[in-house]
C-alpha cells in the first residue's frame, strides 16, 4: 500500500482576536483522505482555527503548509480550488434557486462572464446527486427546510471538488435522521473521492462513528490528540467539559459513545 501524501501541516500556530490570544501553539498534520474531528468547549478556539486554515484570518505566529507550500503563497482563487469551507447558518443575499447556489461552487474555475462548461455542469450534478439535492434544483433556497438547506450548502462545497473540506458543525440544528444523513454523505465523499475532511463538532458520539481522529481544544490549546478509542475516555471528557459522563462502546461498530450522567444534587444558587 502506498503511503498517503501529506496535504496540510500546521506548526506552532497562534492567533489573536481583539488583542486576546485565541490559539496557542497548535500543531498537527493531515494526510490525503483523513477525516479529523475537532471538539472542545465553547470558546476553545475551534471556529477561529477554521478561519485561519481557510486564510480568512491571519495567524499571529506559526506556519501553515498546504501541499508543501506556505498557505500565504496561494492566491484566493487558487486556494478556493483546494479548500472549501462550510460555516453554520449560511445565508445568501438573494433568493437563489438550489441549482444556482450549487453552481456558485464552480466560481473559482470560471473566468468573468464565462458560461458553465460541460465539466462544470457535470460537477454540479454529481454534487447534487451525492447530497440528494438534485430533485430540489428548481426550488427556492429560502423555502427549504433546515436539513435541505444544509445539504444544498454541502453540495455547493462539493461542486468545488476541493482537496480539503472544512466544516463548522455541519449537523447542527438538525434532527437525528438528518444528522446521520449528513455524516453518511461526508463518509461517502471521504471514501470515494479521498477528500480530506476537518470537522468541528459537539456531538462526540456521532462523530466517533465516522471520523478517524479527534483533536480536542481547550483555551486555545490542544489537550488531546488521537483516535476516538484513545481520546474519548471518561477522564479526558470530564476534565474537558466539566461534566460527569458515561463512556461505552457500541457493539455494532466497536466505537465509543458518550452520554452525560444526571447530577443527583443540583445547586440552585
Amino acid at each position: 500500500m502506498n503511503p498517503r501524501a501529506e496535504i496540510l501541516r500546521v506548526e506552532n500556530l497562534c492567533a489573536t482576536y481583539n488583542g486576546n490570544m485565541v490559539l496557542r501553539d497548535i500543531s498537527f498534520c493531515l494526510d490525503e483522505g483523513d477525516f479529523l474531528a475537532i471538539a472542545g468547549p465553547n470558546g476553545a478556539g475551534k471556529s477561529t482555527l477554521l478561519r485561519v486554515l481557510a486564510a480568512l484570518m491571519k495567524p499571529s505566529a506559526g506556519e501553515i503548509m498546504l501541499f508543501g507550500r506556505p498557505l500565504t503563497s496561494f492566491s484566493r482563487r487558487a486556494l478556493s480550488k483546494k479548500i472549501a469551507i462550510v460555516f453554520q447558518n449560511i445565508s445568501f443575499p438573494y433568493d437563489f434557486t438550489v441549482s444556482e447556489i450549487v453552481a456558485l461552487g464552480r466560481t473559482p474555475f470560471l473566468s468573468p462572464w464565462t458560461p458553465l462548461s460541460k465539466k462544470d455542469n457535470s460537477s454540479i450534478r454529481e454534487a447534487m446527486e451525492l447530497t440528494d439535492t438534485w430533485p430540489l434544483r428548481e426550488r427556492s433556497f429560502s423555502r427549504l427546510s433546515a436539513g435541505e438547506r444544509q445539504r444544498v450548502v454541502l453540495a455547493k462545497a462539493f461542486a468545488q471538488q476541493p482537496s480539503i473540506l472544512l466544516l463548522d458543525e455541519p449537523a447542527t440544528h438538525l434532527d437525528i435522521h438528518h444528522q446521520v444523513g449528513i455524516f453518511n454523505i461526508l463518509a461517502r465523499l471521504n471514501q470515494q473521492r479521498k477528500t480530506t475532511i476537518l470537522c468541528i463538532t459537539h456531538d462526540l458520539s456521532l462523530a466517533a462513528q465516522y471520523t478517524d481522529h479527534f483533536l480536542f481544544l481547550s483555551h486555545g490549546k490542544i489537550v488531546a490528540d488521537g483516535s476516538a478509542s484513545v481520546v474519548i475516555e471518561k477522564r479526558i471528557i470530564e476534565e474537558l467539559f466539566q461534566t460527569e459522563v458515561y463512556v461505552g462502546t457500541l457493539p455494532q461498530t466497536h466505537r465509543p459513545f458518550i452520554y452525560p450522567i444526571k447530577q443527583t444534587t443540583i445547586n440552585s444558587s
